[in-house]
C-alpha cells in the first residue's frame, strides 16, 4: 500500500513540475507579446493574462513541493519492530529409574528396596469435612399403666397391702392412679401397688379400682 501511494505522489510532482513550466513560459510569451501591442487594451489583456500564467506555475510549484516533502515523509524506512525471542526454558526430567540392587540370595539375610519417595504435595486448602453424626434412635417411652377408682364414697391407700396397714390417703372416687408394679394377696383381697396425683405411692384393694386397658 506504501509504494502504490509514493508511486501516485511522484507522478503528481511530475505533472505538477511540467505544468508550472508550462505556465512559466507562457506567461513569460505573453509579456513578450504585450509589448508588441499597439492598443493600451491589449497591452491590459496580456498583462492580465502573464500574471495570471505565472501566478499558476508558483502555485504549482509550491504544489510540487508539498507533495516532496509528503513523499519524503512516506519513504522513511519503517523499523521493525524487534520482538524478543523467547530463550529455551530448560526442562529437567527426573529420572524415576532405581537403580538395581543385588538381593543377597541367602535365606537368613534379606534386604530390602529403596522406595522411591513420592514427590506429590497434598493441597493443604482443601475443605476438612468434619463427619456427621447420626442421631441416636430414642426408643418411645411407654405410657403408664393408670386406673380409676370405682368407689363412689372413695379408697384409703394404704402403707402395706392389708385392711389393718397405715392409711396414707383418702382417694375420691374417680381419681386416676399409676398403676406401680407390686401385687400380693392379703386378707381376702388382692393388692394393687399405686401412686396417686399428688405422688404418694401405697397400696389399695383391687376390687376398688378398674385398670385402663391400654
Amino acid at each position: 500500500m506504501t509504494a502504490v501511494l509514493n508511486t501516485i505522489i511522484l507522478a503528481l510532482i511530475a505533472l505538477s513540475i511540467v505544468a508550472a513550466l508550462y505556465f512559466v513560459g507562457r506567461g513569460l510569451r505573453a509579456r513578450s507579446l504585450s509589448a508588441k501591442e499597439t492598443y493600451g487594451v491589449g497591452q491590459v489583456e496580456a498583462a492580465r493574462s502573464m500574471k495570471i500564467d505565472i501566478a499558476r506555475g508558483i502555485g504549482l510549484v509550491v504544489l510540487s513541493l508539498i507533495l516532496l516533502g509528503v513523499y519524503g515523509l512516506s519513504s522513511r524506512p519503517t523499523e521493525a519492530s524487534a520482538e524478543p525471542t523467547p530463550e529455551p526454558t530448560a526442562v529437567l526430567e527426573m529420572s524415576t529409574d532405581v537403580p538395581d540392587t543385588a538381593v543377597p540370595t541367602t535365606p537368613t539375610a534379606t534386604a530390602e528396596m529403596p522406595t522411591p519417595v513420592s514427590a506429590t504435595i497434598a493441597p493443604t486448602d482443601a475443605p476438612t469435612v468434619a463427619p456427621t453424626r447420626e442421631p441416636t434412635a430414642v426408643p418411645p417411652t411407654a405410657a403408664p399403666v393408670t386406673a380409676v377408682v370405682t368407689s363412689e364414697v372413695g379408697v384409703w391407700l394404704r402403707g402395706t397391702p392389708s385392711t389393718t396397714g397405715e392409711q396414707i390417703e383418702w382417694v375420691l372416687g374417680g381419681t386416676i392412679l399409676t398403676v406401680l408394679p407390686g401385687q400380693q394377696t392379703a386378707d381376702d383381697f388382692q393388692w394393687q401397688q399405686v401412686r396417686t396425683p399428688t405422688g404418694s405411692e401405697g397400696w389399695v384393694a383391687v376390687d376398688f379400682i378398674q385398670v385402663n386397658e391400654q
